[in-house]
């Protein structure tokens, strides 16, 4: 059954008025409302009334929005000019009295109507949302504008060893428990810059989930804050994904550019590496002391290090040769960062 919240100065009016919604609807007067509850439907108010209570249907129908809460105004001629500023603001239909029941009737059979249609069509953009957030492959928590939690997709659950169910309504710093990888200190969870400042935020780098079950797992994130129509703050949305993969392959790649670095820095020939216009990317410690250079030369065109007795011709010409018959080497082929580097070593070897 519909609830209708009324609130008419005249007793013997709303007497009348509730008398004759009573069997087909709830009533409840709004002198005995608590404001904070909102469970109506409709509000039907005279002129008095809404001067009195205009902040606070203002504000009730912006926290449901986009849900539409219809407020009908039923005042005399005399009394409409309490409620002419701002009125269409707050009011959505208006009767002067004295009115025919069949009017009153149609009036809130209308306003009543346009509410259930926003509230199928909220049901169909949240069932839409839902599906959109559940179907992501990466971790989706949204929150309201205090930080609690209203929904997670699977992904989320997985990571964090919480279920939504049990989520829901709690905290984000509850169930999103956040360290930093070396110091194991608590890192800073992004959700309150989030909310205060309307920005989107990153984890910062080295961020360790910690969830529900123990379980450590290296994240990247970002936070974004959700608005409403007015641009005001409503809540945020967090996206996460699981990083142990690049985590162990930046591990990998570190672990083999300091192999790497260790044989050719022991080679007693000296060694350069160019990129593809000829800039010099690596020079090793024999390359250094045998041509006696001080200054760092990375980055410099070989032709320009030192007093450019490298700008040879012959060496150019040479060089553009190689550069032409280089067999490039694909590192899908090779199972470690070793191998790879054995077969750069027997390339360059072949090159001499």
């Amino acid at each position: 059954m519909k609830k209708i919240l009324i609130g008419i100065k005249h007793k013997e009016n709303q007497k009348l008025l509730k008398g004759l919604l009573k069997k087909d609807f709830k009533i409840e007067t709004i002198e005995k409302f608590d404001f904070k509850k909102i469970d109506f439907d409709l509000i039907i108010l005279d002129g008095q009334y809404l001067k009195e209570f205009k902040k606070e249907i203002i504000k009730i129908k912006k926290s449901v929005y986009p849900l539409f809460l219809p407020l009908l105004l039923l005042t005399s001629r005399k009394d409409l000019k309490i409620s002419q500023k701002n009125l269409w603001k707050v009011v959505d239909d208006l009767i002067t009295l004295p009115t025919e029941k069949i009017e009153l009737e149609c009036r809130i059979k209308n306003l009543l109507m346009a509410r259930n249609l926003s509230l199928k069509l909220k049901e169909i953009l949240t069932s839409n949302i839902r599906a959109i957030l559940y179907s992501i492959g990466d971790g989706v928590i949204s929150t309201d504008k205090e930080g609690k939690v209203q929904l997670m997709n699977s992904v989320a659950e997985s990571l964090t060893g919480w279920k939504e169910e049990e989520a829901r309504g709690k905290h984000l710093d509850d169930i999103f428990k956040i360290v930093n990888e070396y110091t194991r200190k608590k890192a800073e969870n992004p959700i309150k810059r989030v909310l205060k400042e309307g920005v989107i935020v990153g984890l910062a780098n080295h961020s360790i989930l910690i969830s529900k079950d123990g379980r450590e797992i290296p994240i990247a994130d970002a936070g974004s804050p959700v608005l409403d129509y007015e641009g005001k703050i409503i809540g945020a949305v967090f996206v996460f994904r699981d990083q142990t993969k690049e985590r162990n392959l930046q591990k990998e790649i570190e672990e083999a550019k300091k192999f790497s670095e260790g044989i050719l820095e022991t080679m007693r020939e000296p060694l350069l590496v160019l990129n593809d216009k000829l800039e010099i990317v690596y020079a090793n410690k024999a390359f250094y002391n045998i041509f006696k250079i001080k200054e760092d030369i990375l980055g410099e065109k070989i032709y320009n290090i030192g007093n450019k007795e490298w700008d040879i011709p012959e060496l150019k010409k040479l060089l553009e040769e190689t550069e032409l018959n280089l067999h490039y080497i694909n590192p899908n082929n090779f199972s470690n960062f070793k191998e790879l580097f054995k077969e750069l070593i027997n390339q360059l070897t072949q090159l001499r």
